[in-house]
């Protein structure tokens, strides 16, 4: 199913200091899923300990949808699957963020491939946000793909991920682009 723990298809949706934690699913979402035209803002959420085979196990944010994350921390997930955070924009074009994080932790998760944070075709901008002790068979961090794909990051620590191939801090692949300011970088492999 899509969404063990959440699933929002539309609306404009608040989800604040909440837990979606401990979900399981075997071919989907763990987390949380949205789509649909979805405007979701999440405050203060713990998004932790999901796991799966299926792509985005803590967040798939899928065509349409824009979400905001303010002081969240997504931690702790894994899958076998692709990113735990799974920001994926079919008409990214329009400039547009469909996916802004602030203040944020993406800590100890675990994935099949492709990072923490996996961008494709979206406009991802992850601000003020720490990195940390991901890891992943291809780029562990941030991973930015398609001709459409922009990730601006800004004042951000991408430290200690760790991935069998590509960069385990920020990877960019497809024609992709990757604004990066003010931020550290330091200790992936």
């Amino acid at each position: 199913s899509y969404g063990a723990g959440m699933a929002i298809s539309g609306g404009r949706n608040l989800i604040e200091n909440c837990q979606i934690i401990g979900n399981y699913a075997e071919k989907s979402v763990s987390g949380l899923f949205l789509t649909g035209g979805a405007e979701t803002t999440l405050r203060n959420c713990s998004i932790s300990e999901n796991s799966g085979k299926g792509n985005g196990n803590a967040v798939w944010n899928g065509p349409n949808a824009v979400t905001y994350m303010y002081d969240c921390v997504i931690a702790r997930n894994s899958s076998t699957g692709v990113g735990t955070i799974y920001n994926y924009e079919i008409s990214a074009g329009n400039g547009t963020p469909s996916l802004y994080m602030a203040n944020c932790e993406v800590t100890g998760n675990s994935n099949g491939s492709y990072g923490a944070l996996y961008n494709r075709d979206g406009n991802a901008v992850v601000l003020n946000c720490t990195v940390h002790g991901n890891t992943a068979k291809t780029g562990t961090g941030l991973f930015c793909y398609g001709s459409n794909g922009i990730m601006t990051v800004i004042s951000s620590t991408i430290t200690g991920n760790t991935a069998t191939t590509d960069a385990g801090g920020i990877t960019t692949g497809s024609n992709a682009k990757a604004y990066v300011y003010n931020s550290v970088i330091a200790g992936n492999t």
